[in-house]
């Protein structure tokens, strides 16, 4: 089979052309410069694997902004950590970066959107796209395309002025196209960059397809209970054993222990107040359970002294439709994350108890990325000096030095 080799002279021209814009969508999901380029580099190694993505690309912006649409998805899937970085002590000390454009409060409000909504309203109010052609990029329907960029108006709370504004004010900085291509150029030369891809496009069709296998085996262990059940394919209903008399079921199969089922364990950031700014743990090996994140924010100072965790509720507000004996299970747009603390977390007060609050939140929001965010105590919304959990949900902390640590077993 002949490897595939795309025109690389016609895709550097589509890349000055629209480069910018592609950074722009790059922005709207990574929320920081330096992981906007990354994206960049990927959905351009991308477009340089694939004979149909290229195919697509080559016909013009709409191709490359989809590119750049499905690996923002990746990205969204997988929601990678953030990288640490050893810094030295005057780097510590140093100023971070600034923006080529202002972070406003309407861009904030469009940077907590989930992807498809912000993406719409990209689409629309930057590039000026009609339904068609943003159905083309989000690789759905005009009228859905519609839909979402009108609800990502209605979400954000702002006006298509104000987003049109502000999206048209991302620009990357200077010399960001450049190392971006640069960056990819070396990638696309170097060894095993056909099988890195492939891996990439493996991974991101298994993503797409798990959820419906899932629901078909759900399906299936339903239909074969019930056919057991009422005897659908033996012709008799099922009967359940009765016991022997004098025999100890134990004697017979030992009393082997059960395991319990593997969980993710991976690093998880915990923010702590201190001082003028606030302390991020990362915590390594960390189950992926909210009462353990819990404990670990007790033990570091993150969260109030002997806190624990009554209640957790996390709904996408999705909606289910039945058809026969299958069942669909349709995403919604929001994620609300609800959790309910013991009485010792009633004891925030003050300014110190409202920059813990602003902690917590923050800890909460990099683990789960909710889009709504409500702590509750003693049966009523957890409020400190007039102050709820979403009230500090987006809002980037100021960060004065991070540490890494080992999770703490109870």
């Amino acid at each position: 089979m002949a490897t595939f080799s795309p025109d690389l002279h016609r895709l550097k021209e589509l890349y000055d052309q629209f480069g910018a814009d592609l950074f722009a969508l790059c922005y709207l999901q990574a929320g920081r410069p330096a992981h906007a380029a990354d994206l960049m580099v990927s959905a351009l190694c991308d477009i340089a694997s694939s004979p149909r993505l290229w195919e697509m690309v080559s016909a013009g912006k709409e191709g490359l902004l989809r590119a750049g649409y499905q690996t923002c998805g990746d990205d969204s899937l997988h929601r990678p950590k953030r990288k640490k970085r050893k810094k030295s002590p005057s780097q510590e000390e140093s100023p971070r970066a600034v923006l080529s454009f202002s972070l406003t409060d309407p861009l904030r409000a469009m940077l907590r959107l989930r992807l498809p909504l912000r993406s719409a309203l990209f689409c629309r109010e930057r590039m000026g796209l009609s339904p068609e052609e943003t159905a083309r990029v989000l690789g759905t329907s005009p009228t859905r395309a519609q839909r979402l960029a009108d609800t990502a108006l209605k979400k954000a709370g702002i006006t298509a002025a104000q987003a049109r504004t502000n999206l048209e004010a991302i620009t990357p900085g200077e010399d960001t196209l450049g190392k971006v291509w640069a960056e990819f150029l070396t990638q696309q030369s170097g060894a095993g960059f056909v099988l890195r891809q492939r891996y990439r496009r493996t991974r991101r069709v298994m993503d797409t397809l798990i959820p419906f296998l899932a629901l078909g085996v759900v399906a299936i262990a339903v239909a074969a209970y019930f056919g057991v059940e009422y005897g659908w394919f033996s012709g008799a209903p099922y009967e359940p054993t009765q016991p022997i008399e004098g025999v100890v079921a134990s004697e017979i199969y030992g009393n082997a222990s059960q395991q319990e089922p593997a969980q993710w364990v991976g690093d998880v950031s915990v923010f702590v107040p201190e001082e003028e700014g606030f302390m991020e743990y990362i915590v390594h090996n960390t189950p992926g359970d909210l009462e353990q994140i819990l404990r670990q924010m007790v033990l570091l100072g993150g969260a109030p002294a002997g806190t624990s965790l009554l209640y957790v509720n996390i709904d996408d507000h999705g909606t289910e439709s039945q058809e026969g004996s299958t069942v669909t299970y349709t995403h919604g747009d929001t994620l609300t994350l609800t959790v309910e603390f013991s009485e010792q977390a009633s004891s925030l007060s003050g300014e110190e108890g409202l920059r813990m609050l602003q902690a917590m939140v923050a800890t909460f929001e990099a683990y789960c990325h909710p889009d709504e965010l409500f702590f509750r105590c003693g049966g009523e919304e957890l409020t400190v000096e007039g102050h709820t959990a979403q009230d500090f949900l987006g809002q980037e902390l100021p960060v004065t030095r991070t540490v890494e640590t080992d999770y703490r077993a109870p």
